[in-house]
Parts: C-alpha cells; sequence; structure tokens
C-alpha cells in the first residue's frame, strides 16, 4: 500500500505542466545542410506557419527575441 502511495505521488509530482494559453517558444533558424539553396529559409517558415494555428503557443518574434537578449547583456 505504501509503495502505491509513493508512486501515485511521484507521478503526480513529476508529470509534465498542461499547455495553455501563456506557453511561449522560440524559433530559431535552422541550417541548410542539403546543399540545396530552395531550403535556406523554408523550414523555419514552414514551421512557423504550422506552429502559428495552435491556440496555445506564441512564437516569440525577432524583435521580442532581440529585446530580451538585449535586456540579458547578450548579443
Amino acid at each position: 500500500m505504501l509503495a502505491l502511495i509513493a508512486g501515485g505521488a511521484y507521478f503526480f509530482a513529476h508529470r509534465a505542466p498542461k499547455l495553455n494559453a501563456e506557453g511561449s517558444i522560440v524559433l530559431a533558424d535552422f541550417t541548410n545542410t542539403t546543399g540545396d539553396a530552395v531550403f535556406d529559409g523554408a523550414l523555419r517558415q514552414g514551421l512557423a506557419s504550422q506552429l502559428a494555428q495552435s491556440p496555445f503557443l506564441h512564437i516569440l518574434s525577432d524583435r521580442e527575441m532581440q529585446s530580451t537578449l538585449q535586456y540579458m547583456g547578450q548579443p
């Protein structure tokens, strides 16, 4: 019985948080290793358009990222 209680407590304490409207993500640039210039920027743009459809995620804009990095004293 004690093992069940300990297992349940561990499970509830270590489960991942649920997504809500406050979730923000940073979408970094991809390195094109295919050698085909058509993929330059296309991967990031395609992923950004798909993620923008989610009601739970906010993609930080380049301006927001630059402002945050400047606030942190990073280039």
